[in-house]
Order: C-alpha cells, then sequence, then structure tokens
C-alpha cells in the first residue's frame, strides 16, 4: 500500500495511483452499506433534526442550547466499532444542520461544538477514527437552508428557508438577491475548511466528490427542477409567482457556480429552466464483432474522444435516439443489440450543468466500410476504431467509466448496469 492511498481504499490502491476518482466510485459501488447519522443541538431535545423549524423555537431560545453542548455521549471509537460490527463499510455526519450549529472548528463562526461546553471539534475525532479502522468518511453540510444566518433567504422565497415565527425575527435581514452574498461567503469557507483540515473525503452521498461551484450547479438543477414542475402544477398566482422566484434563484445560482453572466444564463430560461425532469441521452458503445474496436468520435467542442452520442427527443425510443446520433455524428448504420447500462451523470463522472441520464446501448456496424455522409459534420473533427487495450486517455469526462462497462457487458463479464 502506498503512503498516500486512504486507509479504505486498500484493496484498490494500484487503480488510486492512476485514477482515484475511479477507484473511490469501484469502492462505494462495493460497499453498499453506511451509517448516516445525524448529531447536533437538537439531540438535546431528542425531537427530530428539525425541531427547530417544526416546533418555531425562537432562534435566540434554540441557541441557549449550545452552553448545553457537552457531547458527552459522542464516541468516535464506539461508533466506528458500531459500524464495523454491523458489516458498514463508511460513516456520514451531519458537520452542520439547517439550525447552523457546526460540529467543528471554524474561522468564521463560534455556533460551534468547539465554542461549546464539549470543547470539541467532533468532526475530528470522527475523521481520525475512520482513517485508523479503514472506513469511509462522508461529510455531510447543509447548503440550502440555514435558520440562523442573517443573510439566507426568507419564507417567501420557499417555505423551508425560515421556521414560520409569529413575530419577525429581527436578525434576519435579507430583502433583495444580493443580500444573500454574504452566506454565499460564509458557506464556502466552511466547505474549505471541510475540504482541507480532515484528510481525504469520500464521495458526497449523492455521487462523486464536488468542488463548491459543482455543488452549487447540482442545487441549481435541483431547484431548477422544483420550479418547472411546480410550475406545471401550480393551482394558484401566488404559486406560480413563488415557483417563478426559485426559478429565479436556481438561474442565479448557475451563473455564480459557472462564473457566467446572468444575462449569458437568461436564454436557458425556456428551452432548460422550464424542464421538469432530469435530461436524458444516449451513447452507442458500436462494437465491430469481427475485432472487437469500438467506434469513437473527437469532439469539436472540447477536443476530448467520446462514444458517439447525444439528447434524446421526444417521440424516440432511447435505442432509436442513439442510432440516430451514430449516423448523424459519423454516417454508421448500426443496430442496437442490448443495453449496457443506465448511469446518472452524478455518479459516473459526467461534467454537465445539469442532472443527466445517460444510456449506453451495445451496437453492432452494419456499414463500417462503407459509412454514408454524417448529417452533422461540423460536431465531430474525427472518427476512430480502437480496441478495448487502446482507449485515448483524453476521454470526454464521464466516458471512462460508460466505455469500461460496455466493454465488459460485449465480453460476458457483467450485466446490464444501473446506478442503485
Amino acid at each position: 500500500m502506498q503512503p498516500d492511498v486512504p486507509s479504505y481504499l486498500v484493496d484498490h490502491a494500484e487503480l488510486y495511483t492512476t485514477d482515484p476518482r475511479a477507484a473511490a466510485r469501484a469502492w462505494f459501488a462495493e460497499a453498499k452499506f453506511g451509517l448516516f447519522m445525524h448529531y447536533g443541538l437538537y439531540s438535546l431535545l431528542g425531537r427530530h433534526e428539525w425541531v427547530m423549524y417544526r416546533e418555531a423555537i425562537p432562534l435566540a431560545e434554540y441557541e441557549k442550547l449550545q452552553q448545553q453542548f457537552t457531547a458527552a455521549a459522542f464516541d468516535a471509537d464506539a461508533i466506528t466499532d458500531l459500524a464495523l460490527e454491523a458489516g458498514m463499510r463508511y460513516i456520514n455526519l451531519t458537520t452542520r444542520h439547517h439550525d447552523s450549529f457546526c460540529l467543528f472548528e471554524s474561522a468564521v463562526s463560534d455556533y460551534t461544538s468547539v465554542a461549546s461546553p464539549a470543547r470539541r471539534d467532533l468532526v475530528g475525532e470522527l475523521a481520525e477514527a475512520c482513517r485508523e479502522k479503514g472506513l469511509g468518511l462522508f461529510l455531510y453540510y447543509s447548503y440550502a437552508a440555514d435558520w440562523r444566518h442573517p443573510s439566507f433567504y426568507s419564507r417567501d422565497v420557499f417555505e423551508i428557508a425560515r421556521p414560520d415565527y409569529p413575530e419577525p425575527e429581527p436578525r434576519y435581514i435579507w430583502q433583495r438577491d444580493e443580500d444573500f452574498l454574504p452566506y454565499i461567503d460564509f458557506v464556502h469557507a466552511q466547505v474549505r475548511e471541510l475540504l482541507t483540515h480532515y484528510g481525504h473525503l469520500d464521495h458526497n452521498p449523492g455521487g462523486m466528490a464536488m468542488t463548491p461551484a459543482e455543488q452549487i450547479a447540482a442545487w441549481a438543477d435541483r431547484l431548477r427542477d422544483i420550479s418547472a414542475m411546480g410550475g406545471h402544477f401550480a393551482r394558484s398566482i401566488y404559486d406560480t409567482h413563488n415557483y417563478q422566484a426559485i426559478q429565479d434563484i436556481a438561474m442565479a445560482m448557475l451563473a455564480l457556480a459557472t462564473d457566467t453572466p446572468l444575462e449569458e444564463i437568461e436564454p436557458l430560461r425556456a428551452p432548460i429552466f422550464s424542464h421538469p425532469t432530469p435530461f436524458t441521452g444516449g451513447d452507442g458503445a458500436v462494437i465491430d464483432p469481427t475485432d472487437g474496436r469500438l467506434l469513437l468520435i473527437r469532439r469539436a467542442d472540447s477536443g476530448q474522444w467520446a462514444m458517439p452520442g447525444g439528447a434524446l427527443e421526444v417521440g424516440e425510443t432511447p435505442a432509436e435516439g442513439v442510432i440516430r446520433e451514430v449516423r448523424e455524428e459519423t454516417g454508421i448504420i448500426c443496430e442496437a443489440n442490448r443495453l449496457a447500462g443506465v448511469f446518472d451523470s452524478r455518479l459516473c463522472g459526467t461534467t454537465s450543468r445539469h442532472h443527466l441520464y445517460h444510456f449506453v446501448f451495445l451496437c453492432t456496424p452494419l456499414n463500417r466500410a462503407a459509412p454514408v455522409p454524417p448529417l452533422t459534420p461540423g460536431e465531430v473533427l474525427e472518427t476512430a476504431w480502437v480496441g478495448a487495450n487502446e482507449i485515448p486517455a483524453d476521454l470526454y469526462p464521464g466516458h471512462a467509466v460508460r466505455i469500461a462497462n460496455a466493454f465488459r457487458v460485449w465480453r460476458g463479464e457483467a450485466e446490464t448496469f444501473f446506478d442503485h
């Protein structure tokens, strides 16, 4: 084992040296069972982690719990031993829930376990115990809700943003979008602390490890879906207005995450932000049975190699869409023989502004010797037929995982892949 390989990835050490993310994904696919632990000030009340919201406990009253927080029952050794005894492979801890209380030391907040009577960094203690015992560590952090920070959104934007207090909380100051910026700075500072103070961390529970910008983009996509679906079923002008506000927030978050001027995001409102479901795309794993070579394209937009494919259109099945995309991009007419897998973009390495489902079909070429003219030649710089051991290193994000899986299914070494 090399010294820089995380202890829980020891069985994937060789892969880790060349592709840490692939090693982590392989480990997580095998891990399957872990412990998700909620712990914080709400534990003192024992009435759910949303107790401050559900019971509309005044902020000043709830904050008094910090002076009662001793964490006497928090024993990282006992927690990790229990997880191992149960056959678990990882632990996920709520480092900061919606009440904004942190279980770690923070330079931007004194509302922490370190500043409580406990005087302990509980995240640090658990990280060390997990490292010693070969357990993966996940850190939950509430970004999209904060019931204490003065700059977070009001209930006028979305209902769970704040508890439903009978009287306005004087510390809540948000009135317009620019008031939200101090909160963005605050959470980015804390996410940076979590990512840099505790050694190697595993994926977030939803998939691959994300940078703060990638996480913001993912949340923006989730808000896009909520606003589009909610707007479709809105029963009143008031509901329509609220879902429109959520859509505006989603667009502003995406602009922030991608460092794109908001006016350049605005044209996406109708075709993208009003779309209520994850987007679907298809890849053609076109393998010639005579020599086992796979058809790849070099994309014009990035210069990287990929399987031919693209967005599915209304009125066609996934298989039909893949056949169409292969024909349009390469001039190869093919037959779809088998579904190789359905991949969630969040879990297979795809870089995208939006949540995607990739349908990958094994296809047999019917005219490799005499392709017809491509219908969209401007999308492709060149094509190539490559063997399983000749896959280019400069692949478009996400294709390395999907290509490897397609070859395994084609050789009969694996069943159709589904993320679960």
